[in-house]
């Protein structure tokens, strides 16, 4: 029998996706002795509390707290002497998001264990700082896992070479998702749209940029309107930032077009309510215009039997099975993606098969236990090289 492991999950940032959360309650829940990092208290602390998985708070997001220089240099310093001490309990330490990855690495320098593991949850390089940085420190990890193919892909188009890599694709937490009950008009009460007016939507915040695709979804919406005119199209997401200009750019765009009355904006909902969401939807759009690393909320989408539609772009045709859970349509193409939305909603018995097929690949390749597995048989696989 395998010995039970004791295994840090450092995060840099302290909301967001659960993912990250749901792979340390899971780790416990296999018996490891399994503690999290993040670098606030938040919301998330009761969250691990309920699943016995203990909480750090160190700060390792000093750039977003201050803008002195020196300043910066030396909460990183604090921050990587912090992690250095507490790296000393761990036979494992999992680093996720970008400042984790560098401190964390920074801090185990000159050690053999604990074992590093970084992961790397989608296109984070664009800087050339944090590029430099992911060159000089990337060797430090043990491994280094990409969400999927394409991160690996996009790792070699930077030049960066890790030690070893691997991909291991995001999970979702399916017998949790399945307890939240049927709600096929969801959206309409929550919008007084009639019950019989079928609904498609996207779930996504508002970036700068279009670069989730707003844009695209809107302008798709109108060509689609001219020959339906009794659909409706939904927008589920908030704004991120304290600047929202590109959010009332989207709402002055569906002005122009005269789309007020059929293109919903619902703003920011608790994470519980998206398989309501879901319930809702004849169509889910994922419509990026860059690449996406993964795609969690296409798997929840799918979870729910629930068809998806997108962008033919990064780790997305990783997820959906093209012309079996879904379609693929070239990114930012509003042409495109009105056509694929109108195949699919033109042919009921289609769009139910690709339902009840997405579901079936969830089950198969995407849920929260496999997505542990795999890291828990990484683990072991690198401390047993590491005491060869």
């Amino acid at each position: 029998m395998k010995r039970k492991l004791r295994i840090l999950v450092v995060k840099s940032y302290h909301k967001g996706d659960t993912v990250v959360w749901e792979e340390a309650c899971k780790l416990r829940e296999f018996g490891h002795h399994v503690e999290v990092l993040i670098p606030a208290r938040s919301e998330v602390v009761s969250f691990l509390k309920d699943c016995n998985v203990s909480t750090n708070i160190v700060n390792i997001w000093s750039s977003l707290i201050t803008k002195n220089f020196f300043k910066k240099r030396i909460l990183d310093l604090k921050g990587i002497w912090k992690l250095r001490k507490l790296f000393k309990k761990f036979d494992v330490v999992h680093l996720n998001l970008q400042r984790a990855r560098i401190l964390g690495r920074l801090a185990n320098i000159l050690r053999d264990f604990p074992v590093v593991v970084s992961t790397i949850h989608g296109i984070d390089l664009e800087k050339w700082q944090m590029l430099i940085l992911e060159r000089l420190t990337v060797k430090l990890d043990a491994c280094t896992v990409g969400i999927s193919s394409d991160v690996l892909q996009y790792l070699h188009e930077k030049k960066i070479t890790p030690r070893k890599k691997e991909v291991i694709h995001n999970g979702i937490n399916l017998s949790e998702i399945d307890k939240i009950q049927h709600h096929p008009y969801f959206l309409h009460k929550l919008q007084n749209i009639p019950f019989d007016v079928s609904i498609i939507g996207m779930i996504a915040r508002f970036y700068p940029g279009n670069i989730k695709g707003h844009e695209t979804f809107i302008r798709a919406a109108y060509k689609i309107h001219l020959i339906h005119p009794d659909l409706r199209f939904a927008i589920i997401g908030g704004c991120p930032f304290d600047d929202c200009s590109f959010t009332q750019e989207m709402e002055l765009l569906v002005k122009r077009l005269n789309m007020e009355s059929y293109i919903h904006f619902i703003g920011e909902l608790k994470h519980r309510e998206i398989p309501k969401v879901l319930d809702s939807l004849k169509v889910l759009v994922v419509p990026s215009t860059i690449r996406e690393g993964f795609g969690l909320v296409i798997t929840e989408a799918m979870a729910r039997s629930i068809p998806v539609i997108g962008s033919k772009i990064g780790g997305i045709p990783e997820v959906i099975e093209e012309g079996k859970t879904g379609l693929l349509v070239p990114p930012g193409d509003p042409e495109a993606l009105a056509k694929a939305i109108l195949q699919i909603l033109s042919n009921a018995e289609m769009a139910k098969e690709m339902g009840k097929a997405g579901r079936r690949r969830v089950e198969k390749y995407f849920t929260v236990e496999i997505m542990a597995r795999r890291y828990e048989a990484l683990f072991y696989q690198l401390l047993s090289e590491r005491t060869k």
